[in-house]
């Protein structure tokens, strides 16, 4: 059976293209780095696919253009840059509306605007089974260059940002008929107080989270000015997927306190939420590693740009492993729970 993995693996070892430049950063990061005029230039592609990523019944087109535009922006920010532009490619079917179009593309225009982002052209076809849409984005790194997933060292402390599981959640509650625009869910909410009100709010927050994620921007483009991050990866495919990544791309193991994960409230609680948010995926926020002596910079810089932050462990030496410890002490190796293209058990939309 074919993995995401070994696709890719296809790929490296197959190209037939000229090598790439020194300096230049190919395959295996957020983004491509290109040199050019001394500076650094950030390219990454992210491809949608109906059925695979996202479900027509309840994600809205204004709302699947925005956040296919986030999902390559978060990206950027997670290698410490600032966005320019999109490229947007889609293939929709025959049968489309002009009303679901023009919709789509405003939010579209809406999400790489507010990111200040220029939308700066693509592709269109006609597809014959389920839309497409594939967003390139550019960017510029900061100041302290690119952030790449494989700087990381043994005794680094491990961040990540914002909460994590809600996204998951949101997913579970819309495949189940939750729609956060219910006119029935919304005149019932009026009539319910305590515990029922705290439940329907999370709900909300959670279809919400799934529906329209906010990259990490202002976090990534501060983190990336300053060059504080050792390694940096965005929680796209989950937690504990994403940590693998980065600590098998920067040849180290890891140490995760699951009592720190910050599970956001919407996600549920308990072990239930603590699973969504290690395995869940879509939470775009922003998992790095920092040297222990810059904790105090990093803390003062996440304050002046109010994103919340928590060290959640420590980078390891690569034979202890990646490694999760309970409340009582007990250490085990983490799975590499999250999503996986052409895994059975993996299903995003």
């Amino acid at each position: 059976m074919l993995s995401e993995s070994d696709l890719i693996s296809f790929i490296v070892r197959g190209r037939a293209g000229a090598p790439v430049r020194s300096g230049d950063v190919g395959i295996g990061d957020d983004c491509a780095v290109l040199r050019a005029g001394g500076r650094s230039v950030l390219v990454t592609m992210d491809l949608m696919a109906e059925g695979v990523h996202f479900d027509l019944a309840y994600t809205p087109p204004y709302l699947l253009g925005r956040k296919a535009v986030a999902a390559s922006l978060s990206d950027i920010a997670a290698m410490g840059g600032v966005p320019r532009g999109v490229f947007v490619s889609a293939a929709l079917p025959d049968r489309t509306r002009p009303a679901f179009a023009r919709a789509l593309f405003e939010g579209i225009h809406e999400q790489a605007k507010g990111a200040g982002a220029s939308v700066l052209g693509g592709d269109t076809s006609s597809s014959k089974r389920g839309l497409f849409l594939d967003v390139a984005a550019i960017g510029e790194a900061g100041r302290g260059g690119p952030i790449l997933r494989r700087g990381a060292r043994a005794g680094d402390a491990i961040y990540v940002s914002g909460t994590l599981g809600a996204s998951a959640r949101g997913l579970e509650l819309l495949r189940r008929g939750f729609r956060p625009w219910s006119r029935r869910l919304w005149s019932r909410s009026l009539l319910v107080r305590g515990r029922e009100a705290d439940r329907r709010r999370d709900e909300l927050v959670a279809a919400l989270a799934h529906l329209l994620p906010q990259p990490r921007l202002a976090l990534g483009r501060a983190l990336g000015a300053r060059g504080l991050p050792t390694a940096m990866i965005d929680v796209s495919d989950g937690l504990a997927i994403d940590l693998h990544r980065l600590c098998e791309a920067s040849g180290v193991g890891a140490v995760i306190d699951e009592a720190r994960i910050p599970v956001d409230p919407a996600a549920d609680a308990g072990r239930r939420g603590r699973a969504l948010a290690l395995g869940g995926g879509e939470d775009y926020e922003l998992l790095f590693t920092v040297p222990v002596r810059a904790q105090k910079r990093l803390l003062d810089l996440a304050a002046r740009v109010r994103e919340p932050l928590t060290r959640i462990g420590r980078v390891a030496p690569a034979r202890r492993g990646v490694v999760l410890v309970d409340a009582e002490g007990r250490a085990r190796p983490l799975p590499r729970s999250g999503y996986e293209h052409f895994a059975r058990r993996s299903r995003r939309r």
